[in-house]
């Protein structure tokens, strides 16, 4: 999947000017596999191997869109569980909010959610068999990743991107 990934992950991050990044779970993280930066300003400093947040990242958030309600709601549940309670009812929001959108959009959200700085969209890539999902996501600065630009024009190119590789895969 990554090196059919990499080179559309690499038009998109030039496109973008953003980081597009390919990720799995890993327990309640999810593990970056693949990472095309296509701003040599902006920089999130995020190699393969590194493990970010479910709760508040695009990648994270794409995943949980995706599982089955189930599976979602014992997420949550971990999720809580590892969250500082103070932080929980923003965060379980976040995630709500990412689950719909993805039923809206067919994409969701991190707008400043895991960094404040950096707006992203994700989206997940679901294996035929339902037995594994990835997910994708396009991570920027906040001049250049405004909610209609991820609307109109970044998101709709992810799912585009998802689309190419699950049909190449």
């Amino acid at each position: 999947v990554v090196t059919i990934a990499q080179p559309l992950m690499r038009e998109l991050a030039d496109y973008t000017q953003s980081a597009v990044m390919l990720g799995a779970a890993d327990g309640m993280r999810m593990v970056v596999l693949e990472v095309c930066q296509g701003d040599s300003t902006f920089h999130l400093k995020l190699d393969p191997g590194a493990r970010v947040p479910h709760g508040t990242t695009a990648l994270g958030r794409a995943d949980l869109a995706a599982r089955p309600q189930d599976v979602f709601d014992q997420h949550l549940l971990t999720l809580e569980q590892d969250c500082e309670p103070s932080l929980w009812p923003k965060v379980r929001n976040g995630i709500v909010r990412a689950r719909q959108d993805y039923e809206n959009y067919g994409f969701c959200f991190s707008m400043g959610d895991w960094n404040p700085d950096v707006f992203a969209v994700g989206v997940p890539m679901v294996s035929a068999d339902r037995s594994r999902i990835l997910a994708f996501n396009c991570s920027g600065r906040l001049s250049v990743m405004t909610r209609e630009k991820l609307i109109h024009d970044f998101g709709p190119k992810l799912v585009a991107l998802r689309n190419t590789v699950f049909e190449r895969t």
